[in-house]
């Protein structure tokens, strides 16, 4: 069962990362971008270019610890 259909990105995806805290999504592409996903929606709330390098890895780092 299909929930929600979406293109994220031109080509296919390498990466998907969460936040510690599940509010973010970013996924790393072969089209050479990253994105910050709203995780249920997939609404894109930012965009990062690398040009035509592939973007493999994805590290989010929190700025305070959430304890």
């Amino acid at each position: 069962m299909v929930l929600k259909d979406t293109q994220i990105h031109e080509s296919e995806i390498y990466r998907l990362t969460m936040s510690h805290d599940f509010t973010m999504l970013f996924t790393g592409s072969r089209d050479g971008s990253s994105k910050l996903l709203h995780p249920e929606t997939f609404e894109e709330i930012r965009k990062y270019s690398f040009g035509n390098r592939p973007c493999r890895a994805i590290a989010v780092s929190p700025l305070h610890d959430s304890d």
